[in-house]
């Protein structure tokens, strides 16, 4: 037994273990190779000299990894692997058996979901700076789906999720319901500044749109405000005195954020979030949609854009340098007092509404 060798004496057989140095690979002709952990090889270069080992004497080689990144160097050559008859390939999807599920919960609630997904359940996704696939972004997308302005009586709760920005970024007004185990946009309202006299938008404006939604959407059913408690005091006394259900955000030093972001990423994931086509456009004073720098500026396109910030333990999303996420914060906030509130009934045994599920 050495550093880096197994040696048999009376077969003269040998197991050699390599390090990624190319150069330490050149001249080998080995019998078999394992190249384990292949989806995390950094060095192509490395990979072609393995490769080409291995088939100088035509023998075998025996790869194994996890599930690729989409856009890594190793998932064009898998998947020629994979129509290649000289190859066998074996890619069970799923996590291995012997993994319990809390273990496996465990592991969801630690790392970002696209990241788990590929590590435990064996599903290629994309590198772990991005928070969301455009692919699966546009699986939420109904084109049955249309922004209502008028709540149903067969709707017995409405979310209204408001962050709001005076000067420095937008503002955002989401109405959504829970039917069937999937969050459903109704509506989304999107202002920005720079649409607005002296760059400003007024609390009297917001306060005038969720008026509306109250009167609209309030009429047979009940409306939670979820507001970021470090935002728009005054509306939430506002509201509170006219007798409104109004919920603050709590942030608790990251925890809320990463909750929010682990519970967002996990539902588009699952295509548990629908919404309409246009959903999150910003419409300027003649009606008309504006699509700043002459590209489109939504919802969808708000998502894609999303990154993966923080460490493993309090990763959340966040935008780029010129980017936003108002919307994004208006869903997940919705889904998180959605999932808390379900989780608070089934402790107690007791559901406040039959109509979450419709």
């Amino acid at each position: 037994v050495q550093k880096k060798a197994l040696l048999n004496p009376h077969t003269k057989g040998q197991f050699i273990c390599h390090t990624s140095d190319v150069a330490s690979s050149f001249g080998q002709t080995p019998d078999v190779v394992f190249a384990d952990e292949w989806s995390h090889w950094s060095d192509e270069n490395w990979w072609s000299s393995v490769y080409t080992s291995f088939g100088k004497k035509n023998k075998m080689i025996i790869v194994g990894c996890n599930a690729c990144k989409t856009d890594s160097w190793q998932i064009e050559l898998r998947e020629g692997f994979i129509k290649d008859p000289l190859w066998y390939t074996s890619i069970p999807k799923g996590p291995a058996p012997w993994f319990s599920a809390e273990d496996l919960n465990s592991q969801r609630l630690a790392i970002p979901y696209l990241e788990y997904l590929r590590l435990w359940e064996n599903v290629d996704s994309a590198s772990s700076g991005k928070f969301i696939e455009k692919q699966f972004v546009e699986k939420c997308r109904d084109a049955t789906l249309f922004r209502h302005d008028t709540g149903s009586e067969h709707i017995p709760t409405y979310v209204v999720s408001i962050d709001y920005a005076e000067r420095n970024d937008r503002t955002a007004i989401t109405v959504g319901h829970l039917y069937d185990g999937t969050y459903i946009i109704d509506r989304m309202d999107v202002i920005d500044p720079v649409l607005r006299d002296n760059s400003t938008i007024l609390v009297s404006e917001v306060l005038t749109i969720l008026d509306e939604i109250d009167r609209e959407f309030g009429q047979h059913s009940e409306l939670i405000f979820i507001f970021d408690r470090h935002q728009m005091a005054h509306a939430i006394q506002v509201l509170r005195a006219a007798g409104k259900t109004v919920e603050e955000f709590e942030f608790k030093s990251g925890i809320g954020n990463h909750q929010c972001a682990v519970l967002l990423q996990q539902y588009l994931m699952e295509g548990k979030i629908k919404w309409y086509p246009g959903c999150g456009e910003i419409y300027d004073e003649n009606g008309d949609v504006w699509t700043p720098r002459g590209i489109d500026d939504n919802l969808e396109t708000e998502l894609e854009g999303l990154l993966v910030k923080g460490n493993s333990s309090r990763w959340r999303f966040d935008h780029t340098k010129s980017g936003h996420d108002d919307r994004a914060f208006t869903v997940a906030a919705a889904i998180k007092y959605i999932n808390d509130r379900l989780m608070a009934e089934a402790e107690t045994d007791y559901v406040e509404s039959e109509g979450w599920d419709v």
